[in-house]
């Protein structure tokens, strides 16, 4: 035993019940046979410590083992889904495109000027669309999700 190792209570006891310094009071058992059981349940307390302590390793073990395949795992889905999305994105872009040239059309219908001959114009960027009329300074702008906001003739 190492000296930084502690001595577990049970060899503590058998050595004072084989050094005579304890006696059991009301105990048939001979001493020696007393000291050899202590010994004994302390030989099978320090296996049982090492069968958890062997099996926790296996554990930490089968974790590293997971979390890496985890990881592969994760890569992997990425790498799959990677060409996927530019082309997710286009197709939402493309029905955005759609949603917001609907809007245009109905401003453009509505809009008392551009029914007289005056040109609307629309800007588009990827997150809002724009649409103002040269005659009456009129703008409405649509955000993602969002219904168009006219305004037109300066009521803003």
């Amino acid at each position: 035993m190492s000296k930084t190792e502690t001595q577990s209570e049970a060899l503590r006891l058998a050595r004072l019940l084989e050094s005579g310094c304890w006696l059991p009071v009301g105990h048939g058992d001979p001493i020696d046979e007393a000291a050899a059981e202590l010994r004994r349940l302390d030989a099978e307390v320090r296996e049982l410590k090492m069968t958890v302590q062997h099996e926790s390793l296996c554990v930490e073990a089968a974790k590293e083992r997971i979390e890496a395949l985890d990881a592969e795992n994760k890569a992997l889905r990425e790498r799959l889904e990677a060409p996927a999305a530019p082309v997710a994105e286009d197709a939402r872009y493309a029905a955005l495109w759609r949603e917001h040239v609907e809007k245009l059309d109905a401003l453009i219908a509505y809009c008392p000027t551009c029914s007289q001959g005056y040109i609307a114009t629309a800007e588009m960027t990827r997150d809002q669309i724009i649409f103002e009329c040269g005659k009456t300074a009129g703008r409405a702008e649509g955000k993602r999700g969002t219904e168009a906001a006219a305004k037109i003739g300066g009521s803003a």
